[in-house]
This record gives C-alpha cells, structure tokens and sequence, in this order.
C-alpha cells in the first residue's frame, strides 16, 4: 500500500498538469488562510486567548473568502500553464532555428514495398524555413529529373516538433493535397468518368529523429520514415513500373486504381528518409 502511494504521489508531482494544479492548490490555501486570519482577527472571530470563533465571521467575509481561494486557484494554474506554454515555445524556438536551410533528402524504400525498377534511393531538394509566425515550413523542389511531377514547390507546414530525451529530438511532418502530374504520365491513365487525370491526391507521414546539441550552430542530420497514408504514391511508382515494362503504353493506358501493388498487403509505410544539410 505504501509502494503504491509512493507511486501515486510521484505521477501527481512529475505530470506537469497536476503538478500545476497541486502547487495552485498550495499557493492559494496558504493566500486564503492569510487572509483568513486578518478578517478573523479584525473581526473578533479570534480572542485574546486565541480561541477561534467562526459564529463571528459574516457571510459577506465567508463569501469573499471562498471566492478569492476559486479565483487564485484558477488564476494561478493558469499563470503556470502560460509561462510553461511560453517556456517551451522559447526553447523550440532555438531548435528550429537550428534547422533552417537547405537539405539533400534521400527516400529509400526497400524490395518488398517497391520493385526492382522503382527502389533506388530518390534524391530531392528541401529547404526549411521560418514563416512570420516563426514556425516551421519545409519545401520540396520537383525538378525536370522528376519523370512523374510538374515541376513546382511542395510546401509543408503542418510539422511539429517534441524532445524525447536531452538533445535528442523528433520531428513530424504531414502533406495532403494535389499534385500535377507530367503529361508523358498522365497520358497513360485512363480517365475517369471521362475527365483525364492531371492531378493526383497526395497524403504523407514522415517522422525524424536529430540531435539539437547546445554547442552547435545548426543541426547537420536526420532521420528517419515516411509513410505514404492514401495509397496514391505507390500506385504511381506501379505504374511506372508498368509503363518501363512496356504494358502500359498511350494506346493501352491503364485505370490509376487498378495499377498493381507489388507487395502483397498494402501498408502505407514506404521506408526511410535521410536528411544532410547542405546549405545554412
């Protein structure tokens, strides 16, 4: 009983939420008792022989003193969420600072997602950057080597960032929208319900793992997977795949949801990626 208690009591004071709670729970018993004794004592609720006498106290003082200990309660649990709030957002702030520039990305996915034809390591250009609300932007570049992609910029700006120990950190980021597909590829899908398909829904995961080290100026590597979440992605590498076998051709072009799945049960996870800054 007294192990579990022990525990009980450490998750209260480790959590930070309950943490904040006990500490305002603390402050504001002590604000209230104060004033508690002030009204007491220049009331008369407390005797020259320091006899306590609460038949004394008006209800207007009762009142008051409730209403400060709910007030400081939770007003002071709200002050300690906001300055950890701000607390975390100055040390991140550091972190992403830490990551602005110019990235050399490496996706690789291995045999049993991709096949042979499609499993070499795609090379991309990304730059990470600050917007105005100081938070992170990441963007692709899609060049003319790109058989499948317009050229263009793939902007991602939902990405979040946690620390999982000292130094040692992990990022997210996620990316749903539209692709426009190269009209050499786009050619050898069939349309849909009579409208050609130029564009393509895109959904993606990927998280990395870094090390933010106080005596570096920037962080030089990351790593870690992607996920491809609707689908789509792979459906096109099928296809290329298909279109580098020669059976699928602008004369027998080939439904985009029928394009063949190499494995033989879909997951979204695609493989790795590789981050190397190459440009502050």
């Amino acid at each position: 009983m007294a192990e579990q208690l022990k525990v009980f009591l450490r998750e209260i004071f480790e959590t930070r939420a309950p943490k904040h709670a006990m500490i305002s729970l603390l402050i504001s018993i002590c604000i209230t008792t104060v004033c508690f004794f002030i009204l007491a004592y220049a009331g008369g609720v407390i005797s020259e022989i320091y006899a306590i006498d609460l038949t004394n106290l008006g209800k207007t003082s009762r009142y008051a003193l409730i209403t400060l200990f709910l007030v400081s309660f939770v007003g002071i649990w709200f002050f300690l969420h906001i300055q950890f709030v701000k607390e975390a957002d100055d040390v991140f702030s550091e972190i992403r600072k830490m990551l602005v520039g110019t990235w050399s990305v490496f996706y690789r996915t291995p045999e049993e997602v991709l096949s042979l034809n499609n499993n070499e390591p795609a090379h991309i250009i990304c730059s990470i950057n600050l917007n105005k609300k100081h938070k992170l932007e990441m963007g692709f570049k899609i060049t003319d080597f790109n058989p499948i992609f317009e050229n263009g910029i793939q902007n991602i700006s939902i990405i979040s960032i946690t620390d999982e120990a000292a130094e040692d950190y992990l990022l997210t980021y996620y990316y749903s929208g539209e692709r426009n597909l190269k009209y050499d590829f786009y050619k050898k899908i069939k349309p849909v319900k009579g409208e050609i398909m130029k564009t393509v829904d895109i959904e993606v995961f990927g998280w990395l793992r870094f090390k933010a080290r106080s005596i570096d100026k920037h962080v030089k590597e990351m790593s870690g997977e992607w996920f491809d979440l609707n689908g789509n992605i792979i459906r096109i590498y099928s296809i290329k795949d298909e279109i580098a076998a020669g059976r699928v051709t602008d004369t027998s072009p080939i439904e985009f949801l029928e394009a063949p799945i190499s494995q033989s049960n879909f997951i979204s996870k695609m493989g790795t990626a590789r981050f190397s800054r190459i440009m502050q």
